[in-house]
This record gives structure tokens, C-alpha cells and sequence, in this order.
């Protein structure tokens, strides 16, 4: 069986254009869990750098893999031309062969696929356009990428990385936009999908690949306590089984996901981003 997927951890260097990463092998160091927004604990590995480059200095697009205590960089891998990063994840199969991978969004279209034990670029996915948001989920062994350009989910599964295994999963009404998804081992299969250009929280079926709910708010006004015009960091508490929205810097909706009912709009937190402490 295998541990919940991508050991990350990120952060930006705007001198270098660089995403760094942490990557993990065994557990436990803080680390990205699955997606950009849920952590737990790893120990030992390496760095993963995400290089965009710099066409006008001669820069090409760069994995470089790097030893977190010398700060060495132990491999170089070179990535299409073209490539601009987004999120990475980190992945391992259940079938006995432990294969590992590491699963990369170009915000060009593509998913680029990384062989953790080569440390080679496996394969280059073609996908809906600009790719962003990734996230792992363990149970179905898949990789899956939000599409902002289409508004939409393409999934990838470990077992066939050379084809996209699910694609056009809809995650939008009318305007696709920029979004996230939330799952967690507390509800699934359920997920839930935000959109940044949409009044809406998506509910999707992480195994029949289908969206069965939404929450809508565009009958609620500029005046209506419960006025959101988009949504973007979502986030959940075990605590109260309840679900947390971001809208549009006007305030934190909350979403009670048993009882399908919205419980309030918080307007004091208006930031655009959700995360989850240890307490929940």
C-alpha cells in the first residue's frame, strides 16, 4: 500500500526563476501531502528545483535534483524548451513494483513525467490548456490537473502515463477560470472544486469522474450575506465536517458537506487562501 502521495514543500525565487520543491522518500520534516495546500511528514531525500529558464540569457528549462545537506546538485535534467512550470507531485505505485514518479504541470499544456529512480523525464503528456493546480490521489493511483484555460480536470494514471486516462472532466458552469480541488481520506470519494470566475463550489466523484453537486450563489447579491462572485482556496475541518471557501476577497464562505447546506459567510477573512492546522 501506498503512503499518500507528493513530499513537497515550495517556495519561489524570483532572481533565478526557480520553484523549489522537497522531495522525500521516507517518513518524518514538513511536506506537501497532495496538491498545493496539505502537508505531513517525510524524512531523508532530495530537493527537486523547477527551472523555467531564461530564453534571453540561454536558459533552458531545468529539473535540477539537490542534495538538502551539501546544497549539492547531484543531476541536471533538461526539459522541453518551452516548459513553465506549475505544480509538481510526488507519487508511488501499489503494485508491488514501488515505481515512483513525480508528475509535473507545464503551464503549456502538458504533464510531465518524472522517474524518481532514473531521474528522467519519463513522458510528456499533452493536456487542456494552462495546466496549474495538481494533485495526487493515492486511492485510484491518478494524477489530477485543473485546466484554468478550459476550466476542466484531465486525469493521469500511474499505470498508463503515456495518455491522459481521463479528460474534459467539467469543473465549471459557463466561464472556465482558475480553480482548486480538496479531497480528503474523511469524505472521499467526494471532492470539492472551486473557480475563481464563478459564483460556485463543485462537488466531483473522484471515481466516476463526475461533478453530482453545486453550490450556487449568484442568487445572492452585493447586500446578501452570503455574496460570493468566485471562489479559489478551500479548505476542511474534521472537526465540524465543514468546508471552506475563499470568494473573492469579500470573505470565507462555510459549507456544511453532510447536511448540503451553507452555514455562513465570514466576511472578516477576506484573503484567497485557505490551510488547514493540525488540529483541523
Amino acid at each position: 500500500k501506498i503512503r499518500p502521495p507528493s513530499f513537497f514543500r515550495k517556495k519561489n525565487n524570483m532572481l533565478a526563476s526557480v520553484m523549489i520543491t522537497v522531495f522525500f522518500w521516507l517518513l518524518p520534516a514538513s511536506a506537501v501531502k497532495y496538491g498545493d495546500e496539505a502537508f505531513q511528514s517525510a524524512q531523508e531525500g532530495n530537493f527537486y528545483a523547477f527551472c523555467n529558464g531564461n530564453s534571453t540569457d540561454g536558459i533552458q528549462p531545468s529539473i535540477d535534483v539537490v542534495d538538502p545537506v551539501t546544497g549539492t546538485v547531484l543531476k541536471s535534467i533538461s526539459a522541453p524548451s518551452a516548459t513553465v512550470w506549475a505544480d509538481p507531485v510526488y507519487m508511488e505505485t501499489c503494485d508491488g513494483s514501488n515505481r515512483r514518479f513525480v508528475l509535473a504541470n507545464d503551464r503549456g499544456g502538458n504533464v510531465v513525467v518524472i522517474d524518481a529512480d532514473s531521474q528522467e523525464i519519463n513522458t510528456v503528456v499533452p493536456m487542456s490548456a494552462a495546466p496549474v493546480h495538481g494533485y495526487g490521489v493515492p486511492m485510484t493511483e491518478e494524477f489530477w490537473s485543473h485546466s484554468d484555460g478550459d476550466g476542466v480536470f484531465d486525469v493521469l494514471d500511474l499505470e498508463t502515463l503515456d495518455q491522459l486516462k481521463h479528460q474534459d472532466i467539467i469543473a465549471h458552469v459557463a466561464i472556465p477560470g482558475h480553480g482548486k480541488l480538496l479531497w480528503d481520506e474523511d469524505f472521499y470519494p467526494r471532492a470539492f472544486v472551486t473557480n475563481v470566475r464563478e459564483p460556485f463550489v463543485f462537488e466531483i466523484d473522484l471515481i466516476t469522474h463526475q461533478m453530482v453537486r453545486r453550490w450556487n450563489f449568484t442568487e445572492y447579491g452585493t447586500s446578501h450575506p452570503f455574496y460570493c462572485p468566485g471562489t479559489h482556496g478551500i479548505s476542511y475541518s474534521r472537526v465540524n465536517r465543514h468546508i471552506y471557501a475563499t470568494c473573492s476577497s469579500v470573505g470565507l464562505v462555510e459549507i456544511d458537506i453532510v447536511n448540503f447546506g451553507v452555514v455562513a459567510k465570514h466576511g472578516f477573512a477576506t484573503g484567497g487562501q485557505t490551510y488547514e492546522t493540525r488540529d483541523e
